[in-house]
């Protein structure tokens, strides 16, 4: 599936991002994904789709892309949206913070780590690998 997409995706991005992607495509073949825990997700996870009032979330929208997927995508997703501003000490302060949390509601797996290995998930090509259609190909209305 990813493979499809990112053929699609591939002349809509610069030549940097075409490299970018290749590689993130090699690194995600390397992944066993049999491992993976899987489950209903949103599958859309970014700040856009989250409803706050002050620092406090309060809901999140936009279930168009919600399935039956690994767990460990909407963690990806977010961490390479939500902990993303540039400062790398930072946003590896933000990832760490944001898994903390999210293993309070549920533990991640050895498998997934290693799917998240060397940074994978704040890199732009894992972004684009994992959610090409959502910026080449947006959903209508």
């Amino acid at each position: 599936m990813v493979e499809s997409t990112a053929t699609e995706v591939m002349p809509k991005v610069s030549v940097e991002d075409q490299q970018l992607l290749q590689t993130e495509l090699e690194f995600q073949a390397s992944i066993d994904y049999r491992d993976l825990p899987e489950g209903v997700i949103h599958a859309d996870l970014f700040r856009d789709n989250a409803l706050f009032v002050g620092d406090r979330l309060t809901g999140i929208i936009d279930f168009y892309y919600a399935c039956s997927f690994y767990f460990i995508y909407d963690l990806a997703v977010s961490i390479n949206d939500w902990c993303n501003s540039g400062d790398q000490a930072r946003d590896s302060l933000n990832a760490a913070e944001l898994l903390r949390g999210y293993q309070q509601q549920r533990r991640v797996t050895a498998a997934e780590i290693r799917g998240l290995a060397g940074d994978a998930a704040r890199r732009r090509p894992a972004f684009l690998a994992v959610t090409p259609a959502r910026y080449a190909f947006p959903a209508s209305g």
